[in-house]
């Protein structure tokens, strides 16, 4: 069985893909030039606009 390696993203960097994902209003394009899954992405945004 092969085992995911989870990464961890500091809060800045959080912050700075949540607010290039609202300016751009492009999630995709966002996750993929970061690497990061696009469900990822959505849940940061959740908790970001909850606080």
């Amino acid at each position: 069985m092969q085992r995911r390696l989870l990464k961890s993203y500091s809060e800045e960097q959080k912050e700075q893909v949540v607010k290039e994902c609202i300016e751009t209003n492009n999630y995709g394009a966002v996750s993929s030039k970061h690497d990061i899954p696009v469900t990822t992405i959505y849940g940061w945004i959740r908790r970001y606009k909850n606080k």
